[in-house]
């Protein structure tokens, strides 16, 4: 579509329309205030003739093959709202940024941009929205970054950024930071302050942050996502949570202590993994729309409740202290039950009617009586566990862009794993012949030997 006023092109939209070839010279159009190019073919580099183009306030050419390097140009385009370069193959650095006190949206994920984040973008003081994840940057975080007052969604996962994450406590008005997936180091930075109370999604994990989580994080009533697993945190947890919106909560592989906080006060939670902690105390009673659950490896003790709730799909309590007897999983939903290696008791015919099971593992207890008759549940052994916190971040991640109408890809990978069978080995209360594995059938992994030596990833 194109639109003209006073005789001059003022807007040319171009996206969707499998346009191939190269950006051309469009320097003649000295009026032109948007041009979207997004969701075609385009190759080739992005023209420098583009800082002719005084009056352009808008630049969008998402997914295309755009290769080459960020020209010198775009420094000079003063009026500059919005850059949108999101999934080519852009490589070379970001350039000097001082002159674009306008931009508001700085979006190029999934491209090869690499160097630093320049200090002149403490420069551009109206910018709402800093997009860089999938990137190739690295260096430090500048401290200009706390002069973006206005910024509400900071995202630069999967880079080399290192050192620490400045002044994050001054972006009054952030809503979403995701910095997963860099080797950022130093004690885990202040948020917001809870006055503002406006985050709503916060994945850090897969960094060296160190220290321990922040109090103030607890009270971020509107926190849904709270993402911190695979860093270097210590220290107690509270008990004392104000987050009640919390959809996903991960702090799995840390060296977290102290007392397992009250799930069931996390109204809303689904997702919850805290696994390959050293945490203590009992398990007691679980949100009722929980849907997965992994809280392996930590010093947990007690004994399991007996009621699950009827929305959850799968349950991790691997290698703690967990006593007494199985609870109640004749839910429809279930898929995943993993026990291994516990104290728990008593009879196994509560598994029968969970007809959806994928992987069960309940070796190395001390179960006892009949083995509970499985011929029903034929998934058993079949197809992919999906790890749920990186899918349900996923989810989350797709709304957000959605939200702020941003075509962004995805910050990773969801981990996929076998669905395993090991149901009752090791159990010293039952016979040698009650090591149930279901008969072998197309598709079916049995990995008996590799679970009893412990290699077995998500249910190790």
């Amino acid at each position: 579509m194109v639109t003209c006023s006073a005789a001059a092109v003022s807007d040319l939209a171009l996206g969707s329309n499998l346009l191939t070839g190269t950006i051309p010279d469009l320097s003649a159009l000295t009026g032109l205030g948007s041009l979207g190019m997004g969701n075609n073919s385009l190759s080739g580099t992005l023209p420098a003739s583009l800082s002719a183009m005084e009056a352009l306030s808008s630049l969008t050419v998402v997914a295309n093959s755009i290769s080459g390097t960020l020209p010198a140009a775009l420094a000079s385009l003063t009026r500059i709202e919005s850059f949108q370069l999101d999934s080519n193959s852009v490589s070379g650095s970001i350039p000097d940024m001082s002159q674009l006190t306008s931009l508001v949206d700085f979006s190029m994920p999934n491209n090869k941009i690499s160097g630093s984040l320049p200090n002149s973008i403490a420069s551009v003081t109206r910018l709402r929205y800093l997009v860089l994840w999938h990137n190739a940057l690295s260096g430090t975080v500048p401290d200009g970054l706390s002069s973006l007052t206005e910024l509400e969604y900071l995202t630069f996962a999967q880079n080399k950024f290192s050192g620490s994450l400045p002044g994050i406590d001054k972006l009054s008005a952030l809503t979403t930071i995701m910095v997963d997936r860099n080797s950022l180091s130093g004690t885990l930075p202040a948020m917001p302050s809870p006055g503002t109370n406006v985050l709503e999604l916060a994945l850090l994990l897969e960094n060296r942050l160190s220290g321990s989580i922040p109090t103030q994080l607890s009270s971020l009533t509107k926190l849904n996502y709270l993402l911190l697993g695979n860093n270097r945190l210590s220290g107690t947890l509270t008990e004392d949570w104000q987050t009640t919106s919390l959809v996903v909560l991960a702090l799995d592989s840390n060296s977290l202590s102290g007392s397992l906080p009250n799930l069931a006060s996390f109204s809303s939670l689904k997702v919850v993994d805290m696994s390959s902690n050293s945490l203590s105390g009992t398990l007691r009673a679980l949100p009722t729309v929980l849907t997965d659950i992994n809280l392996s490896r930590n010093r947990l003790s007690g004994t399991l409740m007996q009621a699950l709730p009827s929305t959850i799909t799968s349950v991790i309590l691997n290698d703690m202290y967990l006593s007494g007897t199985l609870p109640s999983f004749g839910h429809s939903l279930l898929q995943t039950v993993a026990l291994s290696r516990n104290y728990l008791v008593g009879r196994t015919d509560v598994l029968e009617g969970s007809w959806n099971l994928t992987t069960l593992l309940l070796n190395s207890n001390y179960l006892s009586c009949d083995v509970a008759d499985l011929e029903n549940s034929t998934k058993l052994g079949e197809g992919k566990f999906q790890d749920p916190v990186p899918a349900a971040s996923m989810s989350a991640v797709s709304a957000l862009q959605a939200q702020y109408e941003l075509v962004v890809t995805s910050t990773g990978d969801v981990g996929t794993f076998d669905n395993t069978v090991l149901a009752f080995a090791g159990n010293s209360e039952m016979t040698t012949s009650a090591g149930y594995i279901p008969p072998s059938a197309p598709g079916r992994t049995t990995r008996a030997d590799e679970i009893q030596q412990g290699r077995y990833g998500m249910f190790s």
